[in-house]
């Protein structure tokens, strides 16, 4: 376990240094357990020292314990076959630190995204305010793009690249609508209150928030649905399964905030127009749209671009 090679490596790296400065073997191990923290690997190390004080070896204890990784035993009992029994350790405590870095950066490259996916959503559920809630949800987003991150896989950075580019895409023609939204008095709306009925009075505009809400939120076949099925592949590739399960699982719970956006613009009665909408962000917000729609039919640029990127950083 992780607590045991902290345990083994801290141990083995005082116990070496004790008996390369000349330390008795008995005395240099009473030394080295009060570094254990862990109550039974320290039980098992003062055991140890009494069947050395007894002109017994220290490998053959040491594993009969059944406390230590086997590694450990393996580096000891050649450091006594060849007399480098403080070499050997300090080898060990060597390879047990560069282990336990490994198995660290894994832990963080797992839960850092959970803690961005739950922080988001947990932020984007109950919002009244459209602003507020694509600022959340770029929180949550980020978190899905770190899931391929977690991977530490090529395939996994070309994932989180064709993420963030599509990312960009869905949330500029969703902030695009947003600054739209103003009132006959050029006042700014933001509460999705106001969104009320929209597909009604500004039919154009509901279908074009309505496809970015249904893209965000991952609905097969726009463009966010591949964006996600890119990352949480490469978690899967990886051996990632519950972090890749956990992402899912969000995800779906994820589009209840994105839905409702489109049960309000669809299913509620008008709360009134807008103002019109000038022909420059007209413009961009269809090719917004359109890229959304239509991303699925040829993708292979994008997530060649990405790939290429990718494989230049391994």
């Amino acid at each position: 376990t992780l607590v045991q090679h902290i345990e083994t490596a801290r141990f083995a790296r005082t116990l070496g240094a004790l008996v390369d400065g000349g330390v008795t073997l008995p005395s240099a191990l009473a030394v080295a357990q009060r570094t254990i923290t862990n109550s039974v690997m320290a039980r098992a190390v003062s055991d140890v020292a009494s069947s050395v004080k007894q002109g017994g070896g220290l490998t053959t204890p040491l594993a009969e314990t059944g406390v230590f990784p086997r590694i450990a035993l393996g580096f000891l009992r050649t450091g006594e076959e060849i007399s480098q029994l403080a070499l050997m350790l300090d080898r060990l405590s060597d390879v047990l630190d560069r282990d336990v870095k490994i198995r660290l950066q894994r832990i963080i490259g797992v839960v850092t995204p959970l803690i961005t996916i739950i922080l988001g959503a947990a932020g984007a559920i109950g919002q009244t305010n459209i602003k507020r809630l694509l600022a959340y949800s770029s929180i949550n987003n980020v978190g899905f793009a770190l899931v391929g991150l977690a991977a530490g896989t090529e395939q996994g950075v070309s994932a989180v690249l064709t993420y963030m580019a599509i990312y960009v895409v869905m949330t500029l023609g969703s902030f695009l609508i947003v600054l739209q939204m103003k009132d006959h008095e050029g006042q700014s709306i933001e509460s999705i209150a106001s969104l009320s009925g929209m597909s009604r009075t500004r039919p154009g505009l509901a279908f074009a928030l309505a496809v970015m809400m249904f893209s965000l939120a991952g609905i097969p076949p726009l463009f966010g649905f591949w964006a996600k099925f890119a990352v949480f592949w490469a978690a899967v590739e990886a051996g990632l399964f519950p972090l890749a399960a956990i992402g899912i699982a969000a995800s779906v719970i994820g589009a209840y905030y994105y839905l409702a956006v489109i049960k309000v613009m669809y299913f509620d009665e008008p709360a009134g127009a807008f103002q019109p909408m000038r022909l420059e962000l007209r413009t961009v917000m269809g090719v917004a749209g359109l890229f959304n729609i239509l991303f699925f039919i040829y993708p292979s640029p994008l997530v060649a671009l990405a790939g290429a990127a990718a494989k230049s950083l391994f």
